[in-house]
């Protein structure tokens, strides 16, 4: 799979691949502690789904039109990015390789499970960085 990795398969070198909170599990999970199971969404679903889509055009060309010092152009730019990228459907590969663990994940409990999809950017614990509060949990 190109798109996925299971906690199992996750160490700490892996945070560019799957953010702090995923690293961070993975190495929970290998050091034998009680994670519930689970998977990452690597950041190269992330990079396909912004390349193979054409997005990464539209993103830049909006980006180098935005004037910074104005912040509602900033945030009129931003908006456009956001609605191009939620208008765009999820590339089969990734939703098929998703589907594919999610199924799986069910099917290793007995027992319907309680699931938490959480956001794990891949710079987000660095020290010259705070992301908190800005991505959804859901």
């Amino acid at each position: 799979m190109n798109y996925i990795r299971w906690f199992h398969e996750i160490s700490k070198s892996d945070t560019g691949l799957v953010g702090g909170k995923g690293s961070n599990l993975g190495e929970l999970t290998r050091a034998g502690l009680p994670v519930p199971p689970g998977f990452c969404i690597t950041s190269i679903a992330y990079q396909d789904f912004i390349h193979l889509s054409g997005l990464d055009r539209v993103i830049i060309d909006s980006l180098e039109s935005i004037h910074l010092a104005d912040l509602e152009d900033v945030k009129r730019g931003s908006a456009q990015i956001q609605t191009c990228i939620l208008s765009s459907s999820i590339l089969p590969e990734i939703m098929n390789e998703i589907s594919v663990c999610y199924d799986e994940l069910l099917h290793q409990n007995s027992q319907d499970i309680p699931l938490a999809v959480r956001s794990s950017a891949t710079a987000e614990d660095q020290a010259s960085a705070s992301f908190a509060g800005q991505l959804e949990t859901y």
